[in-house]
């Protein structure tokens, strides 16, 4: 269905914000955890920087009406030549960030199983790289001569409708989403996993398969609409569905390590005991055993202390 430009930012700013509170709430406990700056600090730093970067963007090209003269649902002729050209520079960025944000939390996704599969990853992580770099490049050069993407006489060039983008990045996300999805598979069949642990993979999966028919909508719903609110709106919605299912493992690995360490915390002072949780040093696989349950003895039970 069509949205106006109201709606559409609307439906932006929710998305926004609550992917915002996702990639937030894991910052803050990983700072709690006292971690070092690490790959996975700086990948959700940079998702929410990119994230705030994308909705001023939306905001003002979708204020100027920017790309739906080209796509048949609205006029440019009220706008200034000026502003015209902006809003067409600001959809070109906010692609190129929607892209980064996308990409970032599949980066996050692998960043957390990079120690059970280091050989294989590192293979993907340059089809990560070469992927972004190619979207990128669809992105800013499916308009040739440049100055076609801010063109409206004598017409609108046909180019602006970023169709190729569209496919190139919708791909090559897909194709990235499966591979994270493969990867995951195994870890359903883990020995001395307990049952508890095994249905969280399994969930894990499940919302990547979500993120992929997400995707899949997008592609549909942006063919079957030609209309640049309708765009805004499913990046929107994929973008919260992308960073929920890349940051709840670590989120839910970090909130139940605070549990445990109330609980024995608690446990050291009743009986007058040194508190020895420590979690300066804690590996980042951390969110992974918990979400598997305890990689010893394949239970979710919370450790006790012996002193």
């Amino acid at each position: 269905m069509p949205y106006d430009s109201e709606t559409a930012k609307t439906l932006d700013y929710v998305s926004a914000t609550l992917s915002l509170v996702f990639l937030l709430t894991r910052l803050t406990l990983e700072f709690w955890r006292k971690r070092k700056l690490d790959l996975d600090l700086f990948l959700a730093s940079a998702s929410v920087v990119a994230i705030i970067g994308r909705l001023i963007t939306t905001f003002y090209y979708l204020q100027f009406g920017a790309g739906n003269d080209i796509l048949g649902s609205g006029s440019s002729q009220d706008v200034g030549e000026a502003t015209y050209k902006a809003g067409q520079i600001l959809v070109l960025v906010s692609r190129v960030l929607f892209s980064l944000i996308l990409w970032l939390q599949i980066c996050l996704i692998l960043s957390f199983y990079t120690s059970l599969m280091t050989c294989v990853l590192r293979t993907i992580w340059c089809a990560v790289v070469v992927t972004f770099v190619a979207v990128v490049l669809a992105s800013f050069l499916e308009c040739r001569p440049f100055r076609l993407y801010w063109q409206r006489y004598p017409e609108p060039a046909a180019c602006r409708k970023a169709y190729a983008q569209l496919v190139m990045q919708t791909s090559c996300n897909l194709l990235l989403d499966l591979v994270v999805l493969i990867i995951a598979f195994p870890l359903t069949q883990l020995p001395k996993q307990s049952l508890s642990g095994r249905l969280r993979v399994y969930v894990l999966v499940g919302l990547g398969t979500i993120c992929i028919g997400i995707t899949i909508t997008r592609l549909v719903q942006t063919f079957k609409e030609p209309d640049q609110n309708v765009r805004s709106v499913w990046a929107s919605v994929q973008i919260f569905v992308a960073v929920f299912v890349a940051n709840a493992p670590s989120i839910y690995g970090s909130l139940k390590l605070l549990r445990r360490a109330r609980t024995s915390s608690e446990y050291n002072r009743s009986f007058g005991f040194a508190d020895s949780n420590d979690t300066n040093d804690l590996p980042p696989i951390v969110g992974l055993h918990s979400m598997l349950g305890d990689p010893e003895t394949g239970t979710d039970s919370t450790p006790t202390n012996t002193t």
